[in-house]
């Protein structure tokens, strides 16, 4: 019988300070989120970053609020408020 190897990959975590105010923290992880297709470019360890599946497994520490405003609507589970109400 032969073996097939499994595959698997590294996690990455964009990492901020508490104290960096939420509006600045929400608006990077937005223009991430809003440019992912060029973010994906940026590096080839990008390339399957999916925003469904983004801060949802395997996190190293807290979600800063200004970040947990932006996941993605279909997670509401994950996403505690918003700074900018839709």
């Amino acid at each position: 019988m032969t073996r097939i190897p499994r595959p698997f990959g590294v996690g990455a975590t964009f990492v901020t300070s508490a104290n960096v105010p939420d509006d600045v923290v929400y608006e990077v992880v937005k223009a991430v989120f809003e440019n992912i297709d060029q973010f994906r470019a940026l590096h080839p360890a990008f390339a399957d970053l999916d925003p469904s599946e983004m801060a949802q497994d395997g996190l190293s520490a807290p979600l800063h609020p200004g970040g947990r405003a932006v996941l993605p609507r279909s997670r509401p589970d994950r996403v505690i408020g918003s700074l900018h109400p839709d």
